[in-house]
Formats: structure tokens, sequence, C-alpha cells
């Protein structure tokens, strides 16, 4: 039995489970299972020492570990290097630990899905300027892909380093046409919340996503829903991003019409 699992604390929520027990299905990999790991952050470096030499060939990483557990893998990916997050590792033969970051590719084609072509600075797209809700380890990658793609970022965050904006010092006013929600805040089971309450926010003419999946509505798309704003609800790029992590636990791809019945 090849035994993947995803790490991270809370994880009762995570879909990860039935969707990439579902790829393997799909695949016809019947030793192959996937599971959830709720970790406590004193826990985390015993067990991956433990999955070095036990049965798991990989898993993935969710809040809180995507940055923090950076220093206890022994090989990056360039994409991990450079959004400077990991959501996935496998272990080699010899028991090293490789960090990728699919959530990168997970992103972009959700965007893609949404917007083709993404050239804003070659006569593109008519949103150039993005907020960012958060600064954890998803939105990493989401900053990444967007500046990767010329966009001019705005970055608000509770745990504040430089270039960042507070959320207090935010104005609904301002330029934004595309905004993105990187944050928990209003995953199950406080579905009831959202990052941004103000009303002014929510405009026909911008865009809002959520990279949370659960639930696929959150109540800041349906805010944004509400005034007839285009929405990208977070379930995108979670199956991107599975697919892509599904390659590096297996090797192979699943097809276009199982892809489609997933979610």
């Amino acid at each position: 039995m090849k035994k993947f699992a995803i790490l991270g604390h809370p994880v009762a929520h995570s879909l990860s489970p039935k969707l990439h027990n579902a790829v393997f299905d799909a695949l016809g990999l019947n030793d192959y299972h996937y599971e959830a790991l709720d970790v406590l952050p004193e826990q985390l470096a015993g067990i991956l020492e433990q999955m070095r030499v036990g049965d798991y060939q990989g898993f993935s990483v969710t809040i809180p570990y995507k940055q923090t557990i950076i220093p206890l893998l022994d090989e990056l990916s360039e994409t991990a290097k450079k959004v400077g997050a990991v959501n996935t590792v496998v272990r080699r033969e010899d028991g090293t630990l490789f960090g990728d970051n699919t959530d990168y590719a997970g992103f972009k084609k959700a965007l893609e899905e949404a917007f083709y072509p993404l050239a804003p600075l070659e006569g593109g797209n008519d949103f150039l300027t993005v907020l960012v809700l958060g600064s954890g380890g998803a939105a990493q990658a989401v900053i990444a892909v967007l500046k990767d793609l010329g966009f001019q970022v705005t970055v608000a965050s509770r745990n504040l380093r430089a270039g960042m904006k507070r959320y207090s010092e935010l104005n609904p006013e301002d330029d934004y046409s595309l905004i993105v929600n990187t944050t928990p805040v209003g995953m199950s089971p406080k579905v009831d919340e959202s990052p941004l309450t103000d009303s002014r926010w929510f405009r026909k003419d911008r865009t809002f996503v959520d990279v949370i999946y659960t639930p696929k509505m959150t109540k800041f798309l349906q805010m944004a829903k509400d005034v007839g704003a285009k929405i990208i609800s977070g379930d995108r790029m979670f199956l991107w991003q599975a697919l892509e992590q599904s390659k590096l636990f297996t090797g192979r791809e699943v097809s276009v019409e199982v892809r489609e019945n997933l979610l």
C-alpha cells in the first residue's frame, strides 16, 4: 500500500482525501490511499521524520504549515523557492523530502479558465490592479502568479510585512478591478463571515476570487454575486492544484472526462 496524506490543522473540512482517492480509483491505482492527518504545530517535525522511513510516499500541506515546513525539507523546486511556500511534499527513495508548490499552477489555471489570454500589460484584460487579502502560504502563490503576469498587486494583511497594507488602510473606492481572498475567513464552519463587509467593496465592475472551496459559495462571493459581479470560486484552484499534485504522486494524468467529474 502506498499512502499519502494532507497535513494541516485543522483538516476535518478538507476534500483532499475524497478528491485524491477518486483520482487514484480513476487511474486504477488500487494500492494507493490518501487520508487526512490533523497535526499540531509541536508535532510537525516529528511527523516528518517518521515519514522519511514510514509508509507514506508523499503528502499535501495546508494551513498553517505551507511556510513553516520549508526548513524541515531537504530540497525545494524552483516554483516553491519563488513562491516561498510549499503545498506538496514527495518522499524520494533515499528518504529525502522534496517540496513543491502546485498552488501556483492551480491559481493560474483557474484564472485562465475565466480570462484568456492572461496578458494585462500587453493589451489584454480589464483588471490591471489587484487587491490580495491575506499573506499566508496560499497568498504567496497567488501573488507570485499575478506579479509574473504583470498585474499591479496590493496586499492587505493582519501580519504586516514590508509593502503591505493594514485592512484599516484600505479604501473601497480605490481602483481595484480584481479582489482575491486568500484568508480562511468564511471557511466552513464559520460560513457567515467575510473578509470584507462594507457593501461599497462589492461592485459589478469588479471580479472576486476566493481560494476557499468549503463552502464553494462563500459569503464573500455571495455578496459579489448579489451585485452582478463576476466571481471565481475556490473549487477551481483546488481541483487544478490537486491534479498537479497527483502527477507528482503518481507520474500520471487523468483524462479530461474524469477531471471534470471530480468535483
